[in-house]
């Protein structure tokens, strides 16, 4: 009888989770001595101060209200998310706005979702009182804390955002990992923007999702079954920075049967 053998996978290529040092978990491939490096990520930008980083902040909210996409939101927002009776928002979080101060970590990109974040409260407050607006971050430097303190938001560490979010509250979300967004869906959130998620369930089978995958799948299915949803468009002008929001999307209950 011919001897017969299966490859074995290599160990060391096998997907493992890991807790990186910028303060997400990531998938990682390769051995366990294997270790995530971020510090060049942590590089202030030479010569940035407070008063620069504040000045550039309000250049780029400038440039982006002028946008086709920022119109587009505010017509969105006019037209269906402030007609809704049953949306009350009093609270905002929001998690994964990025480093708006180092080097490596796309600061423009990072600063145009402060621009959206601070545009989408301000298109609320025609409506809504919004009296506290939380934001989190693990790659918040001391730089990045005090332009968030500037705008009178309460900065919070990991993991008090998820402790926030209440049936009152608008999150925003742009472009997290999925374990930050599964802790964020168990909260009866009636309106939130993020990317669309639907591209976490195409990422799905690539990813090591360990014991806890029935369950964060059904999470999501179950918050994708109670909300509508309006994909925003793609950024179409010249500044690189502003296509970093493509592929937003807003979620949102729209009548009394979806409350929970």
């Amino acid at each position: 009888m011919p001897h017969t053998s299966h490859k074995k996978g290599n160990a060391q290529d096998k997907q493992r989770t890991v807790a990186g040092a910028d303060g997400w978990t990531h998938v990682v491939r390769g051995p366990p001595s294997r270790t995530l490096t971020v510090d060049r990520y942590r590089t202030v930008i030479a010569g940035l101060t407070p008063e620069k980083l504040e000045e550039h902040s309000a250049e780029v909210a400038k440039k982006w209200k002028a946008t086709a996409m920022y119109e587009h939101l505010e017509r969105f927002f006019e037209q269906k998310i402030l007609n809704e009776q049953n949306l009350r928002i009093t609270s905002c979080v929001c998690i994964g706005l990025g480093s708006f101060s180092t080097e490596f970590g796309r600061p423009d990109r990072c600063l145009t979702q402060l621009a959206a974040l601070e545009s989408m409260l301000e298109l609320l407050g025609r409506k809504h009182t919004i009296e506290q607006v939380f934001v989190q971050d693990p790659r918040f430097n001391e730089l990045d804390k005090g332009l968030i303190s500037s705008k009178c938001f309460t900065l919070l560490e990991a993991p008090a955002a998820e402790a926030c979010a209440g049936p009152n509250t608008f999150v925003f979300a742009p472009f997290v990992p999925w374990q930050a967004i599964a802790k964020i869906l168990k909260a009866p959130i009636p309106l939130m923007i993020c990317n669309s998620l639907v591209h976490y369930f195409d990422i799905w089978p690539r990813e090591d999702r360990h014991s806890g995958e029935p369950l964060e799948k059904e999470l999501f299915m179950l918050f994708l079954c109670k909300r509508a949803l309006y994909q925003l468009p793609e950024y179409t002008g010249e500044q690189e920075a502003f296509s970093g929001l493509d592929g937003l999307a807003v979620y949102w209950k729209d009548d009394a049967e979806n409350e929970s």
